[in-house]
């Protein structure tokens, strides 16, 4: 099909896939705290649009630089949301939120941004990152950090990630490989900066799925502006993909909103730290919501 062509739309429509639904999974278990990391700076895409190719809030510690965390089980707490699994399976393109839908940034990085902060002689708490997570990057540094340079702590952050390794979310690497595959196309909207989750998207050897990735730098509206959703919709527009082709995948109460105030379908991810009826709460449906990325897995 040639480039910007459109194509009719496939039929996504919220509703329950083939199959039985398995049996209800063990109540939740304990996830250790990890360490972090990275890799190197690329430019995701091209100078335009590719073609077509194939709160449950954590509990805290102020004495430890770290976060407990425990592993989401989805509401109804099936190894598999059939309806939402076939929701993505049928969409032409999705778009991914990046920070705790496809890598586990709280898990991995919250403990570096404590240790960065400390390098500047600054106490930073694992409650203050929580406070101001889910802003964009600039603002969230001056938020956390307020009294240290911005520049100087990306710089020394970033250097302390190129030396520790960063981690998908669970499921993530299999999803994306298994949508490659069916030739639908894949695109990151993230409130961070575009060169850092660049950097650990290469890293853990993922940054070849996506098309695009839009950074806070691309636009001045933030989630949960629904605006800041409107540069990727009108990228997959320019791309030959319609509104009613996509879906997005997040973790936040933010990602729901602007998908909702979009009419983009979409599909809650519990591995970030938001629970489950939060989103309930929101307006979203139990079963467009997951535990994890392995719920949308299915052949």
């Amino acid at each position: 099909m040639a480039p910007g062509r459109r194509r009719r739309a496939r039929g996504v429509r919220h509703r329950l896939g083939p199959g039985r639904r398995p049996r209800p999974r063990d109540g939740p278990v304990r996830d250790p705290l990890e360490r972090p990391g990275c890799g190197e700076d690329v430019r995701a895409g091209g100078s335009g649009p590719a073609p077509r190719r194939p709160r449950r809030l954590p509990e805290v510690s102020i004495d430890r630089p770290g976060v407990t965390f425990w592993v989401a089980v989805s509401p109804r707490g099936w190894s598999v949301s059939w309806e939402a699994a076939e929701l993505v399976r049928r969409a032409p393109a999705v778009i991914f939120d990046c920070d705790d839908t496809v890598l586990a940034t709280a898990r991995t990085r919250w403990r570096l941004l404590i240790r960065t902060a400390r390098t500047f002689g600054v106490t930073l708490t694992a409650e203050t990152i929580v406070a101001a997570w889910g802003l964009p990057f600039d603002r969230f540094v001056a938020t956390i950090v307020p009294s240290v340079d911005p520049g100087a702590f990306v710089r020394r952050y970033r250097l302390a990630m190129r030396v520790n390794r960063p981690r998908p979310t669970k499921g993530a690497p299999e999803l994306l490989a298994r949508l490659a595959a069916r030739g639908t196309r894949m695109e990151i909207l993230t409130s961070s900066s575009r060169a850092l989750i660049t950097q650990d998207l290469d890293a853990v050897g993922l940054t070849p799925y996506f098309a695009w990735i839009h950074g806070h730098e691309e636009t001045p509206f933030h989630k949960p502006d629904p605006r800041a959703l409107d540069v990727v919709v009108e990228h997959l527009d320019r791309a030959g993909y319609a509104r009613e082709e996509l879906v997005y995948i997040g973790d936040s109460i933010r990602d729901f909103r602007v998908a909702s105030a979009r009419s983009v379908a979409f599909v809650a991810v519990l591995s970030g730290i938001e629970p489950a009826a939060d989103f309930v709460a929101a307006g979203l449906g139990a079963e467009w919501i997951v535990a994890d990325l392995t719920q949308l897995l299915t052949d």
